[in-house]
């Protein structure tokens, strides 16, 4: 995931805290070209995760670095940004 320019390795990620105030942006998706939708996420979200050298981290991660991690979580699960209609 590329979060503030740099690219961090985030594997097996789990969101442990989510903030209360909701953000609506449009987002879109390399899987899905020419399709874009207004999402309403949460501002803030805390990661819990391992990095590249298998140590266990938590990162608190806000603004887009907050919504393209949710959103990367959200493939891992099966969903896609069309499921938000």
């Amino acid at each position: 995931m590329k979060v503030g320019g740099s690219f961090l390795v985030i594997v097996n990620p789990e969101i442990v805290w989510k903030s209360e105030a909701q953000v609506i942006m449009e987002e879109g998706c390399l899987s899905l070209p020419d399709i874009w939708i207004n999402i309403s996420r949460p501002s803030e979200v805390i990661l819990k995760f391992f990095d590249q050298n298998g140590k266990e981290q938590e990162r608190k991660f806000s603004g887009v670095d907050a919504r393209a991690a949710q959103h990367e979580i959200d493939h891992l699960n099966g969903v896609l940004i069309t499921d938000f209609r």
